[in-house]
């Protein structure tokens, strides 16, 4: 045996000795092994990135079956405690980075992880990239538009004004893909602020992206359908995408978006179900996609019967004097499903969003949306109505557009790290929600995000990874994503002098 097989067998081999003699407390061998190499990862036994034997050398040393070391491997990567590449072998994960203490879900031991269906362990497997961040604090978390300049006392007027009159036969079960006044108002909203021309029967109201996403992927793909996604991209968007069972191919961008030179050929294997792209304001990087490459993606999608889903997340922020038109609009072969969403031009806590889908493909997302979040509430689909009919949403994103920038150009002007750290996207025009800082130098760049992103938790602010955002297997950029618009000037400057 080598070192490492030695090593790990001396921790482990107690346990599993335990096991046969006494089986301990009728729990499964596999649940052992697991546990007893989690503990050892915890409590630095095993080091980060420490190379594990492969599963017919632990098996045979530690006198087991193959299958008990394989299960154990795969709970361990599922709880992202190891990792592994193809023809690296496994490796214990550079738990620093991921943020895992000894409180990461230590108890209770997961003794029926077998119960759980292949799609389960691919969402649960998957989790790991959705982007969380704890606290109550607004700076600098991506993806906050500026709550503080948002109308609280009309929405909450409308809000009172719905429960006085409401009528105790509209408390009933409503209409799964929403509210046809709201619908009929999303519509006309979307023609005069994005010159999209649309049925009401063509529009799903969701409770915001990830949901959308969510219904697109479980009515459009089977397990190891292949989906592309912009390389780097949200991950939330990367980590549905896996937990559905698809095969995932990323494509680069560059200063015009998603590179389309790079799409596959006509005729590979296989032929890409489904693109999504962030057309209006690339994220993580901020640029807005071409409008030849519009048109190039456009027709490959024609070309390879693929469909396009084209996530506008913040349609109404970027400067409009730059605004492109939609690929929905270039789109004449209806190849395009539009996502949009209030929760980044409102307040996140709405979760209220929507979808415009071909006209034949709605009622099969629908399907899918009644079998599982049924529909969004009513009584929020009502409010939502009378906010755009009164034209509070019109003078609300005014006021968006017209801060925003501000925001941008002192945080901008104030932040402090020198030119030798790192710099902001010169390719951010599109005046978003956030800022993205590329760190610089030769070394180990993600260390550097690592710990810079741990330091500003300290003093109570917020980043997000750049590196997370790139797809496993890519080589990943360090950087830190930082959203400035939610910040007032005056906490900004108090914020931006703790860096």
């Amino acid at each position: 045996m080598n070192t490492s097989i030695e090593y790990v067998v001396e921790l482990v081999m107690p346990d599993i000795l335990e096991h046969k003699q006494n089986s301990i407390k009728g729990r499964l061998l596999y649940t052992v092994l697991f546990q007893s190499l989690k503990e050892a990862i915890v409590s630095k036994n095993l080091p980060n990135l420490w190379p594990l034997p492969g599963t017919r050398s632990l098996s045979e040393a530690l006198d087991i079956s193959r299958s008990t070391v394989i299960k154990a491997y795969e709970m361990l990567e599922m709880e992202q405690f190891i990792t592994v590449r193809p023809g690296s072998g496994y490796r214990v994960s550079d738990l620093e980075r991921l943020h895992v203490t000894k409180n990461h879900a230590i108890d209770p031991i997961p003794e029926r992880m077998h119960l759980i269906s292949g799609r389960g362990k691919q969402y649960l497997n998957s989790f790991r990239f959705v982007q969380q961040s704890s606290g109550a604090g607004l700076a600098f978390r991506p993806g906050i538009p500026p709550v503080d300049i948002f109308p609280i006392g009309r929405w909450k007027n409308l809000l009172n004004n719905y429960w006085r009159y409401v009528k105790s036969s509209t408390l009933n079960y409503t209409h799964t893909s929403g509210d046809q006044p709201l619908k009929e108002k999303i519509r006309d909203f979307l023609r005069i602020s994005r010159g999209i021309s649309c049925t009401t029967e063509q529009i799903i109201i969701v409770s915001g992206s990830v949901q959308s996403i969510y219904l697109l992927a479980h009515t459009f793909l089977d397990p190891g359908d292949t989906v592309l996604l912009e390389n780097p991209t949200f991950p939330n968007v990367m980590g549905i995408f896996m937990g559905s069972g698809a095969h995932i191919e990323g494509i680069s961008c560059d200063d015009d978006g998603i590179i389309t030179a790079l799409l596959p050929i006509k005729g590979k294997n296989p032929t890409p179900k489904l693109v999504h792209v962030t057309s209006g304001c690339q994220y993580p990087l901020g640029m807005p996609l071409s409008l030849s490459r519009r048109k190039e993606l456009i027709n490959w999608a024609h070309e390879n019967d693929s469909l396009i889903i084209e996530n506008d997340y913040e349609h109404e922020i970027p400067d409009r004097s730059r605004l492109l038109p939609p690929l929905y609009n270039l789109d004449p072969n209806g190849r395009t499903i539009y996502l949009g969403t209030f929760n980044r031009l409102l307040y996140p806590s709405i979760r209220l969003g929507f979808m415009v889908c071909p006209p034949e493909l709605a009622h099969a997302v629908e399907a899918i949306q009644a079998h599982s979040h049924r529909f969004v509430s009513p009584y929020l689909q009502e409010v939502m109505r009378q906010f755009i009919d009164k034209n509070y949403l019109y003078y609300h994103l005014r006021n968006l557009s017209d801060e925003a920038p501000l925001r941008e150009m002192l945080f901008r002007k104030l932040f402090p790290f020198s030119p030798e750290i790192g710099y902001f996207g010169t390719n951010q025009p599109a005046h978003g929600l956030h800022l993205t800082f590329h760190l610089r130098g030769a070394g180990d760049r993600l260390s550097v995000e690592s710990e810079l992103i741990k330091k500003l938790s300290k003093v109570g602010i917020t980043s997000h990874s750049l590196s997370r955002c790139y797809l496993p297997g890519s080589k990943p950029k360090g950087g830190l994503i930082l959203g400035y618009s939610a910040v007032p000037p005056v906490i900004m400057r108090e914020k931006l002098k703790l860096l």
